[in-house]
């Protein structure tokens, strides 16, 4: 052995941390279009996202929370197709600093399952890697099972059509439908799912009654 009191004693290896699961909820938000004043070169206004509904469902698929969410700026799409808002539906609406904290109390402590919930967690200016995500656009089994090329993101719709039976998004968009199919995907994989992630990622995740 070396004597040389330089040397880095041995470090013994980290035990995996421990996080507390008090269930399961899924998360799905709604958006519109706004614009902040940046313009392209030609002149157009540059259309952004920003969150103006947000819903979160338990894992018994009864509402968590479902509200409007007013942006700061100017709305120039309402994208109601897309996303079921019309004008005026947002005025008096809270504003998203409120919201945020709704729903990082639900949030927290659970496995939050959705679909494509980057986008969602940039919407909601939440950082995903605070929560334990588990995001149904990105599984591979899901995709392996319902997919004809895994390399492409598969839609909601294309998912709850192709696992669940079901069809959604036929008209206006809803977050608490949305939410509630994401969950039941999750359903169809969660044993194998939570299996192979504490094989790849041996976090204990120590589960309490509520």
């Amino acid at each position: 052995s070396s004597n040389n009191n330089n040397s880095t004693p041995h470090k013994p290896p980290k035990s995996p941390s421990t996080r507390v699961v008090r269930g399961v909820v899924a998360l799905d938000c709604e958006m519109v279009g706004i614009a902040r004043g940046r313009r392209l070169p030609n002149g157009e206004l540059v259309e952004e996202s920003a969150l103006a509904r947000v819903s979160i469902v338990a894992y018994d698929g009864k509402v968590l929370l479902d509200t409007l969410v007013r942006p700061r700026h100017h709305i120039v799409d309402y994208r109601t197709p897309y996303s079921g808002i019309r004008p005026g539906q947002l005025d008096g609406a809270q504003p998203l600093k409120q919201v945020q904290a709704q729903v990082h109390a639900l949030l927290r402590e659970h496995i939050v399952v959705g679909h494509a919930l980057h986008h969602d967690f940039h919407a909601l200016r939440l950082d995903p890697r605070s929560y334990i995500v588990r995001d149904t656009s990105l599984h591979l089994p899901i995709r392996l099972d319902a997919c004809t090329d895994v390399r492409r993101t598969p839609s909601l719709r294309w998912l709850a059509a192709r696992l669940l039976g079901r069809t959604i998004q036929s008209a206006e968009h809803c977050s608490i439908e949305d939410a509630r199919s994401a969950l039941d995907i999750y359903k169809i994989y969660e044993e194998k799912w939570e299996q192979q992630q504490q094989q790849d990622f041996p976090l204990q995740l120590t589960f309490v009654e509520k």
